[in-house]
């Protein structure tokens, strides 16, 4: 089991399968979706599984003081849902000793896309997050439009074949399986 510092540090939780959370990064340390609860210290599991589960079945924010061993926690959970069906995607968690500040809040985009036309055409509904990710002004409830005009005008030259053909080969052959990719983007001042 590791054992990871936890403490005041945002977790970023994928909850795309909930059997099993995978935790994708603590503080800046990527996990790449790793067993949620063999990568939480025993503080950790105690403080923020459960309201975890909580949060995943509410899809509401978790914000209380928790007394463990003698010691005040200020422990948060909070949702990170899809733009239109409200989905419970992931979760930032957090705990530090009560009263402390919180670091400052990662900043975490959900995009949900509709395929139609068998893929032939796919839009995207993108969170207030991916706006601010992409340095993008909001203008009524959609994203970057298309998939094919968010990946030629905003996902940079070099990752662009390669999104494709990620994003199509799954459309096309589902596995129900977590894929990490990173890639670069441009942003609204083009960078």
């Amino acid at each position: 089991m590791k054992n990871t510092d936890t403490d005041s540090q945002w977790i970023l939780v994928d909850m795309i399968n909930p059997d099993q959370f995978g935790v994708l990064s603590i503080g800046s340390v990527n996990f790449s979706g790793a067993s949620l609860r063999k990568n939480l210290n025993a503080l950790a599991r105690e403080l923020l599984l459960e309201r975890t589960r909580k949060v995943h079945s509410s899809g509401a924010l978790n914000s209380e003081t928790v007394e463990v061993h003698g010691i005040s926690y200020d422990v948060r959970v909070e949702p990170v849902l899809s733009p239109t069906s409200r989905t419970v995607l992931a979760a930032l968690a957090i705990y530090v000793p009560s009263g402390s500040p919180l670091p400052e809040r990662p900043v975490v985009g959900a995009i949900e896309w509709e395929i139609r036309e068998g893929g032939r055409r796919i839009e995207t509904a993108w969170n207030d997050a991916m706006f601010a990710l992409y340095g993008l002004r909001r203008s009524g409830m959609g994203g970057a439009g298309d998939f094919t005009t968010w990946v030629n005008q905003l996902i940079a030259p070099e990752d662009r074949a390669r999104m494709k053909v990620i994003i199509t080969g799954g459309i096309s052959a589902p596995d129900s399986q977590r894929h990490l990719v990173a890639y670069r983007i441009l942003t609204g001042d083009g960078q």
